[in-house]
C-alpha cells in the first residue's frame, strides 16, 4: 500500500487534534466539570481527600525498597525506591473493620476502611521479615485550611534483642514541614510482650491508634507538599513491623501518646475562650484540655507544657480536670491583627518517654477584644383601643446592638413570675451583626422579665420593667398582679393571686357583674385574692377608688392549670403572635403547645360547645372579638366528648387594635417568637416526648455541650459529649416539661422544650 498525501494530512490533523485535546483537558474539566476538578488524574489533591481510604488507594502512591542499617534515626541506606501498583499482598492492603489477628487492636479507626503497610508475614517467608521497607506517598496543595492537619496510625513492631540500628521502624514525613517529622523504632518503646501466631516471634511492641500532627508554615501556601509514611522491618531479614493508617485530618482527641486540644468556643467554666467583650479589661483567657498517654499502661504524667513561640506566658494547669489556662493580653498583638497559638506537651512515665505532642492551632484576633455595645429602651404603654381595660395594655422594647459585625446572636425572654409549672421562657429574635430591632408587643400585666442578649463569648442579662398602665383611672396605673398559685395545701384544685396597688387611700375590688372581693383596703398593701375552683374561664374584676366612684378600671386574671394531687397536667401553651387579617378587627392567633402523655391537643373558644384539633402549624382563627381560649388534652383525635378534661390551659385573648398597625398589616415591625421545633436542626431530642426514662439526643456538632433545666428553671444536668448521639437516664426525675439549652455551630444559644 502506498500512503497518499491525503492520508498523511489526515493522520497529521488527527494527531494535532489529539494533542490539542490533551493540552486543554485540564481547562476543559474545570470549565465543564468544576465539581470534579480536584479528582482529575492530573490534579493535585487536598490532604484530607480520601483521608480514611474509603475510596481505597485513590490519590495515594506506593513504593518499596530494601535496607540493612539506619533504623535509629530513620535514615536507612536505601538503594532506591521502586513504584508499585497497589494493592500489593502483605505490603499495601485495604483493611476493613475488625481486630488485628495477632495483637488484637482494631484495624480501622474511622468509618469502614484503613490501609495496612507491611505485615507480620514476610514478603517471601511467612514468619520472617525480608529486608523490606514500604512507603505510602500523597501529594497535596497547601492552603490556609490545611496548614495544620493530622494523621492517625497504629504500629506493631517486633523488638529483637542484640540488634544495633537494625530495628523495625516507622516514620511520617512532610517535605515542606521538616520540624513535624515523626520517627521511632521498636527499641524506643518499653512495653514489649510475647504474642504467638504459628510463628516463633520475639517480643512485640504495640502502639495503639495514635494521632500525629503536621504543621506547615504559612509561607508554603500555594505550593505542592508531599507526605511520606514509611514502615520497615528490622533490616536483617528476621523481624517484622507493620502499621495501620487511617483518618487524615481527624481531631486528635484520645491519641495513645496523649496530647491536648484548644476549643474555639465561649468559655464554659472549664474550656474555651473568655474574651473581654463584656465590658471587662483587655485580657482574654484561653483554656484547653489535655489527655495523658495510654501507651504501655504506664503511670504517665505531664512534665511540662509551653505555648509555642510564647514561652513567657504564665500557664495554670489543673491536674484534676486536666485543663490548662493562660491569659492573652491585647498588648501582645502590637501591630498584628491576629495571633496563632499552639501548645507543646511533654509527657513521661517511670519507664517511657515519648516525643513532644502538639495541640491544634488556635487563632485569636484583636478585633474580638472590642466590647460589644447595646442599648435597650422600653417603650410607652398602648391601651389597645380599650380605655378602661388594663389587661390588654401593651408596649414594645427597642434594642440596639453594636460592635457585632459578622457575629450571630439571639434574644430570649424569661418571665420573672411565670405561672406555676410553666417555664416562662421564650425565644424572641435571631440576629446577625449590628442591628436595631423592635421587640414585642408585650402585655404589661405579665410583669417584669429578663431580656437575655446571647452574643458569642458573653451573655448580657437586663431586667425589663414594663411601663405603667395607660387605661382606666390613673390611680391604678401602677397595679401589679403576681404570684398566681394553686392552693393544694388547703383546698385542692383551687387558686389565688396577689394584688398590689401603690398609692394612698382605700379601694374596692369586685367581680365584674358579681360580688365584692375586697372592700376598703389600703393602697400600698399586698392583698391575696382567693378565687375558688380552677375552671375553664378567666375572671374579670372591677377596681375602684373608695372616695372617687368615677375612678374605675378593669382587669382579667386567668387560672393556672389544674393542680390537684391526682392531676398530672404537663401541658404548656404560649401565644407566639396575634396577627390582624385586616383593619376591621379580624385576627388569627399562633400558639406553641407542648404536652406529655397520651392523647391529642384540642382547643375551644366557647365553653366546649365546639371543640377542634389543634392545627399542626398552631394557627387558629380568624376571630373578631375577645376570646377565652381553652387548650386541653383529649383521648380522642376528633376532640369530641371532652367536656370535662382533667388537663387544660386557659388564656384570655384580647382582640388586637388592628388600626394601630402594631399587629401586622403595616405599622411598626413585629417580631414573633421562635418555634424551637423548627429551628433546632443542630441538636434534636428524639423522640419528643421522651420514650420511657431514657433521654436520647442527636447532634451534628463535633462536640456538643448541653444544659437541662426543669420547669422551674433549675439546672438539673450539664454535660459535654463527642459524636452524634447521647443518652441520659431520667428515671430519677418526675414526668413533666424540661428545657434543653445549647449553642449551635454558629454559637447561637438555642433552647428546646421536651417532655418526659
Amino acid at each position: 500500500h502506498v500512503v497518499t498525501e491525503e492520508e498523511i494530512k489526515a493522520t497529521a490533523a488527527e494527531a494535532e487534534k489529539h494533542a490539542f485535546i490533551q493540552a486543554n483537558m485540564d481547562e476543559y474539566m474545570k470549565l465543564y466539570f468544576p465539581q470534579n476538578a480536584n479528582r482529575s488524574v492530573t490534579a493535585d489533591t487536598f490532604i484530607c481527600d480520601n483521608g480514611g481510604f474509603e475510596e481505597n488507594f485513590l490519590y495515594y502512591k506506593g513504593y518499596v525498597s530494601t535496607f540493612s542499617l539506619g533504623s535509629t534515626n530513620c535514615t536507612p541506606n536505601i538503594p532506591g525506591w521502586t513504584p508499585v501498583n497497589m494493592p500489593v499482598t502483605n505490603r499495601f492492603e485495604i483493611m476493613t473493620a475488625g481486630a488485628d489477628p495477632l495483637v488484637g487492636i482494631q484495624k480501622v479507626k474511622f468509618d469502614n476502611k484503613s490501609i495496612r503497610i507491611n505485615n507480620r508475614f514476610g514478603h517471601i517467608n511467612q514468619c520472617r521479615g525480608d529486608f523490606g521497607i514500604d512507603k505510602l506517598s500523597k501529594r497535596f496543595k497547601v492552603t490556609a485550611d490545611n496548614l495544620d492537619f493530622t494523621v492517625w496510625y497504629a504500629v506493631v513492631l517486633e523488638n529483637p534483642t542484640g540488634h544495633v540500628n537494625q530495628q523495625p521502624f516507622f516514620s511520617i514525613k512532610c517535605d515542606l514541614a521538616p520540624e513535624s517529622d515523626l520517627c521511632f523504632d521498636a527499641d524506643i518503646l518499653k512495653c514489649a510482650q510475647l504474642y504467638s501466631n504459628n510463628c516463633d516471634y520475639d517480643s512485640i511492641d504495640v502502639l495503639n491508634w495514635t494521632c500525629h500532627r503536621i504543621k506547615l508554615p504559612s509561607t508554603e501556601i500555594g505550593n505542592i507538599a508531599t507526605v511520606e509514611i514509611s514502615m520497615a522491618d528490622c533490616g536483617a531479614g528476621a523481624h517484622f513491623g507493620y502499621a495501620y493508617i487511617d483518618g487524615f485530618c481527624e481531631e486528635c482527641t484520645g491519641s495513645s501518646l496523649g496530647g491536648g486540644v484548644f476549643y474555639d468556643q465561649p468559655f464554659d467554666g472549664e474550656i474555651g475562650i473568655q474574651y473581654p467583650r463584656c465590658g471587662e479589661d483587655s485580657i482574654a483567657t484561653v483554656c484547653g484540655r489535655y489527655f495523658l498517654p495510654t501507651l504501655c499502661n504506664d503511670a504517665w504524667t505531664l512534665d511540662s507544657l509551653k505555648i509555642t513561640d510564647y514561652p513567657d506566658l504564665n500557664i495554670e494547669i489543673d491536674t484534676l480536670l486536666k485543663t490548662f489556662c493562660f491569659d492573652v493580653s491585647l498588648d501582645l498583638f502590637q501591630d498584628l491583627d491576629c495571633l496563632d497559638f499552639s501548645a507543646e506537651f511533654y509527657f513521661s512515665s517511670p519507664t517511657n518517654s515519648i516525643p513532644v505532642q502538639f495541640s491544634n492551632d488556635l487563632n485569636i484576633c484583636s478585633k474580638l477584644y472590642e466590647n460589644y455595645q447595646y442599648n435597650i429602651t422600653v417603650g410607652q404603654c398602648h391601651d389597645n383601643g380599650t380605655p378602661d381595660n388594663i389587661s390588654d395594655d401593651y408596649y414594645f422594647v427597642d434594642l440596639l446592638v453594636g460592635n457585632a459585625a459578622g457575629e450571630t446572636w439571639n434574644v430570649t425572654r424569661q418571665l420573672l413570675d411565670p405561672y406555676p409549672n410553666e417555664s416562662g421562657l421564650q425565644n424572641l429574635y435571631n440576629g446577625t451583626g449590628n442591628d436595631a430591632i423592635q421587640l414585642g408587643p408585650f402585655l404589661i400585666q405579665e410583669g417584669s422579665w429578663y431580656l437575655n442578649l446571647n452574643l458569642p463569648y458573653c451573655v448580657f442579662n437586663e431586667i425589663i420593667n414594663p411601663p405603667p398602665y395607660c387605661s382606666g383611672c390613673d390611680k391604678f396605673y401602677g397595679l401589679q398582679i403576681s404570684n398566681v398559685q394553686c392552693r393544694n395545701l388547703t383546698t385542692p384544685n383551687t387558686w389565688r393571686f396577689d394584688l398590689m396597688v401603690p398609692g394612698s387611700g382605700l379601694y374596692n375590688v369586685k367581680i365584674f357583674g358579681g360580688g365584692t372581693v375586697l372592700s376598703g383596703v389600703s393602697y400600698n398593701s399586698l392583698q391575696t385574692i382567693i378565687v375558688g375552683d380552677i375552671e375553664t374561664e378567666c375572671i374579670t374584676y372591677e377596681i375602684s377608688d373608695k372616695n372617687d366612684p368615677t375612678c374605675v378600671s378593669y382587669f382579667t386574671v386567668c387560672p393556672p392549670k389544674p393542680c390537684g394531687e391526682s392531676i398530672n397536667c404537663n401541658l404548656e401553651v404560649s401565644v407566639v403572635k396575634k396577627e390582624c387579617i385586616d383593619k376591621n378587627g379580624d385576627f388569627t392567633v399562633t400558639l406553641d403547645t407542648l404536652f406529655t402523655g397520651s392523647g391529642y391537643v384540642c382547643y375551644t373558644t366557647d365553653d366546649f360547645a365546639t371543640t377542634s384539633p389543634m392545627p399542626s402549624n398552631g394557627v387558629i382563627g380568624p376571630f373578631s372579638q375577645d376570646i377565652t381560649l381553652v387548650v386541653f388534652i383529649c383521648p380522642y383525635a376528633n376532640c369530641k366528648d371532652c367536656s370535662n378534661p382533667a388537663c387544660f390551659k386557659v388564656i384570655q385573648i384580647f382582640q388586637p387594635d388592628c388600626e394601630s398597625g402594631h399587629f401586622g398589616n403595616g405599622g411598626l415591625p413585629k417580631l414573633s417568637n421562635i418555634d424551637d421545633s423548627k429551628h433546632a436542626e443542630t441538636i434534636k431530642v428524639v423522640p419528643n416526648p421522651v420514650d420511657g426514662n431514657i433521654l436520647r439526643i442527636t447532634s451534628t456538632l463535633n462536640q456538643s455541650e448541653i444544659e437541662i433545666y426543669n420547669i422551674s428553671s433549675q439546672l438539673i444536668h450539664k454535660t459535654r459529649f463527642d459524636g452524634s448521639e447521647y443518652s441520659w437516664n431520667m428515671a430519677h426525675l418526675p414526668s413533666g416539661i424540661y428545657i434543653l439549652k445549647y449553642r449551635d455551630k454558629n454559637q447561637k444559644s438555642k433552647t428546646i422544650k421536651f417532655v418526659k
